[in-house]
């Protein structure tokens, strides 16, 4: 229930109908705060004649000058309890400066786990996530049906982790559309553009494009996903270079059950350990009834 008070020129009532109007980023943390209290089904929308969100002032790196200390950002929604099952809604808004440092517990982004529902609409400018525990993503670290729509992050942007570590979502099981990475993405096993570690869900990944360059020091290292349990990769390309020791491949490193259709992949794709699960398209493929349909890959010494 709605028993806190709301911070100044902030409107709503978390409902679908009528969803929070968010203006500052000292909103955002107020809407955070709440949903992690509890009330996972919260609805949020960022106000119409607001241009962009700077985070700065709810997390920064440190400052010795101005005698400011780090502050990283906690995650909308996490495992405890508190998963994410409202709407968030950007309204095609930016949200600049988030920063996440060093983040200790799995599931690390914007949001952290979020479980049913949507968010849609977001750029993010300037986001600098790094985390030492599993599932990390510049939106969220793990997304299970939620719905993901609209979703750009711009070159200046950077993510970092261990395992399951994507551009746009660490680990995630539901549908993802119309997304756009240009995030450098680093990461160790299951590292991708998009996603790291796409589980077997049956969904699909749809009219997404990766630009970064994606890095993983292990296995399964993608342009779209890291790896790819099962469902359908359709209208999205990969421009960036993919570099990885094991399973690397432009669209996904490591797949089980993929269905490519209408693809594009033209970045450069390095297997430093074993070249021959380094793929134009894909590293490895487990399962022999997946299909292909209009694809086209080329790199530059082709």
């Amino acid at each position: 229930g709605l028993d806190r008070e709301l911070p100044a020129g902030m409107t709503g009532k978390g409902t679908e109908a009528e969803p929070f109007v968010l203006k500052t980023a000292d909103h955002l943390a107020w809407f955070r705060e709440f949903v992690n209290e509890g009330n996972m089904e919260a609805c949020a929308k960022i106000a119409d004649d607001v241009k962009e969100i700077d985070m700065s002032t709810v997390c920064h790196k440190a400052d010795t000058e101005k005698q400011v200390a780090e502050l990283s950002w906690t995650p909308i929604g996490n495992f405890a309890g508190n998963k994410y099952q409202g709407t968030f809604d950007g309204n095609g808004k930016t949200i600049s400066n988030l920063y996440i440092i060093n983040a200790a517990s799995d599931y690390v982004g914007f949001f952290g786990y979020a479980e049913k529902g949507s968010i849609k609409n977001i750029t993010f400018d300037n986001a600098k996530v790094k985390s030492t525990a599993k599932c990390t993503g510049i939106l969220a670290g793990f997304k299970e049906l939620c719905i993901i729509e609209n979703i750009k992050t711009l070159a200046n942007c950077s993510v970092e982790g261990k395992n399951y570590v994507g551009g746009i979502v660490g680990m995630a099981k539901g549908n993802i559309s119309n997304c756009e990475n240009h995030a450098m993405v680093n990461g160790a096993n299951s590292v991708g553009g998009i996603v790291g570690d796409y589980t077997q869900s049956g969904k699909s990944i749809t009219s997404c494009a990766n630009y970064g360059v994606v890095t993983g020091t292990e296995n399964s290292v993608g342009g779209i996903a890291g790896y790819f349990g099962s469902g359908t990769i359709q209208n999205c390309a990969n421009y960036g270079d993919i570099t990885g020791k094991d399973n690397v491949g432009n669209l996904i490193g490591d797949g089980y059950i993929c269905n490519l259709n209408n693809v594009l992949g033209t970045g450069n794709v390095t297997a430093t350990l074993n070249k021959e699960y380094a793929g134009l398209l894909v590293g490895y493929i487990g399962n022999s009834s997946s299909t292909a349909s209009g694809i086209l890959a080329y790199n530059s010494s082709a």
